[in-house]
């Protein structure tokens, strides 16, 4: 859709909230479910011009806010520091909801909101009824931004090295609107946008705050810059990657389908896949935000139902031959069935294939709960069981390692369609199960 082609969205209004004057759309009934959008860079509310409109005439209250740095939003005095730390931005959100007089929202984002929205809910669950992350779990650490990357992951960040440098602060000052162009075209290539669509959010990075809150932000995340002392509790909390809650409790992690260069997986983090949500079906999105996201108003008015089983696929490239052979041992040893699996005590489903002349493997399994929490299952109740099938991959650096999750992220792949026959999860079936047989029994025995 171009720019011209969009319905008015507006009016923009303007409310002190905490150390910013914010800038945000508030269209929908006043006494409507609210919704937060939260945008990424370098893109603006303009993003959700489509979904913002189908969710209030649906009946919800939505609010999409300028972040701080963009657009109407100003910081309220000259004094406070341009500060572009993760846990900063979901304070501000916060600091949105109460000066709103809004006690719980559905929060959703990409991109730098998608993180945000991550944290809103990893730290205030209570003010979170639903959460939508379209990039997947962004939550990172100035610890896990020390971590070299591989190449191709480390050259997808670019422009992050770049505004590490004087020169690239000055670049970024002088080429904005170029250089946001130069992000949205190389993130989505396939998107057709107009010069009126671009203009529409490019105007948001004339702020006069821009240039030194995105800089700050990238440079904070490496450790080349420092946060705000009163954040560094916030922080803390968050480098333990905590697990989003809401009260619902929903939570819906959309992951992108990647075209073009933009940041692996891995490169955001402790990053988790894709879930399939209960009652929601999956967005497809093209980027980092790319091609501002637009939320299905079918999704939305379900209110991106709970999350029941999700599914990890990955393919990876075997080391060599003597660890094929050696799989395949352990395949016959167990005639093909893994059972050992069971330990783990959330998997549906798990299973190996040997593809492309036995050059790669394919893992795929389907689980319950959350990603980082199934993931540590394996490295506490299996790890030696997983680490000679994943042995075959090449480069793995064993479960136990803090390097084993943006392994597995590398080589995730997002799958295109899906089916769930039940909401159970395994316990529950486990359960059931137990009292089918002990049923059976009763009636067996005063059959006797």
């Amino acid at each position: 859709m171009s720019a011209s082609d969009a319905k008015p969205f507006g009016p923009v209004q303007r409310i002190a909230a905490g150390v910013l004057d914010v800038g945000y759309v508030d269209i929908g009934p006043p006494g409507g479910r609210a919704v937060l959008l939260l945008h990424g860079w370098p893109y603006d509310i303009h993003s959700y011009a489509d979904a913002a409109p189908a969710l209030a005439a649906a009946g919800y209250r939505v609010i999409v806010p300028y972040l701080r740095g963009y657009g109407a939003t100003r910081f309220r005095s000259d004094d406070a520091m341009r500060n572009g730390q993760q846990a900063v931005l979901a304070v501000d959100a916060i600091a949105l909801l109460d000066a709103l007089g809004v006690d719980q929202a559905i929060v959703a984002g990409f991109d730098w909101g998608a993180r945000t929205a991550n944290v809103m809910a990893a730290l205030w669950p209570e003010r979170c009824r639903a959460m939508v992350s379209v990039s997947g779990y962004l939550i990172g650490s100035q610890a896990a931004g020390q971590a070299p990357l591989p190449p191709d992951a480390e050259w997808d960040w670019w422009y992050q090295y770049y505004f590490a440098t004087e020169r690239g602060q000055a670049g970024y000052e002088a080429y904005r609107h170029d250089f946001a162009r130069l992000i949205w075209r190389s993130a989505s290539p396939a998107w057709r946008f107009d010069d009126a669509t671009f203009e529409r959010s490019a105007a948001a990075f004339d702020n006069p705050d821009h240039v030194a809150v995105v800089i700050h932000n990238y440079r904070w995340r490496i450790g080349l810059a420092a946060g705000e002392p009163e954040l560094d509790a916030l922080e803390q909390r968050l480098a333990a990657f905590p697990r989003e809650r809401c009260a619902a409790p929903r939570t819906c992690r959309l992951r992108r389908a990647v075209h073009g260069q933009v940041p692996a997986p891995d490169a955001y983090g402790r990053h988790r896949p894709q879930p399939a949500a209960r009652g929601a079906g999956r967005v497809r999105s093209r980027d980092r935000g790319s091609r501002q996201p637009r939320l299905k108003r079918e999704e939305n008015r379900k209110e991106m139902g709970e999350m029941a089983t999700e599914t990890t696929t990955a393919t990876a490239p075997i080391a060599d031959a003597t660890v094929e052979e050696k799989i395949n041992q352990l395949r016959e040893l167990f005639g093909g069935n893994l059972a050992g699996a069971d330990d783990v005590g959330t998997v549906h489903d798990m299973r190996f294939v040997f593809l492309d002349n036995d050059t790669r493997m394919l893992f795929a399994t389907a689980y319950d709960g959350d990603w980082d929490a199934y993931i540590d299952d394996f490295a506490t109740n299996i790890p030696d069981f997983l680490d000679i099938i994943d042995s075959a991959w090449e480069g793995w650096p064993g479960i136990r390692s803090p390097q084993a999750k943006n392994y597995l992220a590398k080589y995730q792949v997002t799958a295109e369609g899906w089916y769930v026959a039940n909401d159970l999860t395994v316990a529950e079936t486990r359960r059931l199960k137990r009292i089918g047989q002990a049923a059976d029994q009763f009636l067996d025995a005063i059959g006797d």
